[in-house]
């Protein structure tokens, strides 16, 4: 299977490379006779040929020179207009990938003022290239943690899309439900988790008939899309206290990954683990413990077998539910387990926090090792686990120098709540950044 997959690569590889060689023959052909246009169509292929072979930057140059031929045609031009903001946009989209965010921006915001101008401004061609523009604005503005103005130019993107799907929902719906999904990601960050919660309501009901409704041929994306929502709205369910509908939407997510998962079990893996990992948090907080557990095993099995072939991305999530994990077994009275699996979190928390990144975490789980020991009257070992989590995090520290191990014990206690039970329902999604910025991808 491996081999076949190596030869329809080179085979990929070496039809774009003849490609290529002909595209570039085709430019020299324009260079020498023919438009301004025909040359930075060519330019735009081009570049576009160049990210396939994945040489982003090498793409860069061609679309740059398509760009400042396309500026001199004339703006009051409709189809040179529109021709010009699709390499603006095409270029910003580039710029984004070689992580040059400050030049998308400034190439996006170009293309906006080009379609603003432009004559026909009006048409609904117009008008969508330029809510897909304003879309991906706010999602450069967002790589910035710009949220005020990426709320500010997605709310624009989300009024424009309203309209065109009123006339077309077939075509607009779900370009609708992207920006709404962006939307509420920005009012989330911004502290409006209500209005973040109304807004992922919408995109996830707009993404639901969109599934229900779609051809086989693109129900992937569609499902895709809606466990993007689900998974978001899950969240955002439980920031607000509402536990039971977190739940239920949280193993509505999950379904959803099974399908994708079971189709794609490569792309979607990771994706099924961390929608096991946050379902599982969400049972557990409406006491639905078992199912909880069996849940964080599925994932965890999966992470296994993730990081043998890449421990550097996997091992940190493995860790943490191994961590979530037994702080369920152990109220349940199954401490040896519970110990087992705080060692090994934290035996992977050594090894990661070689540069020091992973600090807290570690002194997080020598305390829940420390809590877990003492309940097994394992004192020494109780004492030596909570004496290196404060060494490594003083702000575990209750008041002057590590007392005895009594006073520790107390200490362990006290600081249950504050540090321990928040991890019990945590979400993943809120533990880690990469979850955090969970936005739609760019539009073509």
């Amino acid at each position: 299977m491996n081999e076949a997959v190596t030869t329809l690569n080179e085979t990929a590889a070496r039809d774009l490379k003849v490609e290529l060689n002909t595209t570039l023959e085709e430019l020299a052909h324009y260079r020498f006779d023919g438009s301004q246009s025909d040359i930075a169509t060519s330019l735009e292929y081009l570049s576009h040929l160049y990210v396939n072979l994945g040489d982003a930057e090498r793409a860069l140059e061609p679309i740059k020179e398509a760009v400042k031929l396309r500026r001199d045609c004339s703006p009051a031009n409709p189809t040179t207009s529109m021709a010009l903001a699709s390499s603006l946009q095409y270029l910003a989209q580039q710029l984004s990938r070689t992580s040059r965010l400050e030049e998308a921006i400034i190439s996006t915001e170009e293309a906006i003022t080009t379609l603003r101008l432009a004559k026909g401004k009006d048409s609904t061609e117009h008008l969508a290239s330029l809510s897909a523009c304003l879309h991906n604005l706010g999602f450069y503005f967002g790589q910035k943690a710009l949220w005020k103005n990426s709320l500010e130019v997605m709310e624009e993107a989300v009024q424009i899309r309203r309209e065109l799907a009123y006339q077309e929902p077939s075509k607009y719906n779900p370009l609708l439900a992207a920006s709404l999904h962006n939307l509420g990601f920005y009012l989330h960050n911004l502290g409006r988790p209500r209005s973040a919660t109304t807004i992922e309501e919408e995109s996830a009901k707009l993404r639901r008939d969109f599934v229900q409704r779609s051809q086989s041929d693109v129900t992937v994306f569609g499902k895709h899309d809606l466990a993007e929502s689900l998974h978001s709205l899950s969240g955002y369910k439980a920031d607000l206290g509402r536990h039971y509908e977190a739940a239920a939407l949280s193993q509505e997510n999950l379904r959803t990954v099974w399908g994708l998962a079971w189709d794609n079990p490569t792309a979607y893996s990771f994706h099924l683990a961390t929608a096991l990992h946050n379902s599982a948090a969400h049972l557990h907080k409406v006491g639905r413990s078992l199912e909880a557990i069996t849940e964080m095993e599925e994932s965890i099995q999966i992470r296994r077998d993730l990081a043998k072939n890449d421990p550097s991305t996997h091992l940190p999530h493995l860790a943490h539910s191994l961590n979530t994990l037994n702080t369920y077994l152990f109220p349940l009275g199954r401490k040896f387990e519970a110990a087992t699996l705080a060692e090994e979190a934290i035996s992977l928390y050594r090894d990661l926090n070689e540069s020091g990144t992973c600090t807290t975490k570690l002194a997080f789980s020598l305390f829940n090792l420390a809590i877990i020991l003492r309940s097994m009257d394992r004192g020494e070992e109780a004492l030596k686990a909570a004496e290196e989590a404060v060494r490594l995090d003083p702000s575990l520290r209750l008041k002057g120098k590590l007392p005895g191990l009594g006073n520790v014990v107390r200490a362990i206690v006290t600081l249950w709540k504050r540090i321990l039970e928040p991890a019990l329902h945590v979400p993943e999604y809120t533990q880690h950044p990469s979850f955090r910025e969970r936005q739609s991808s760019l539009e073509t």
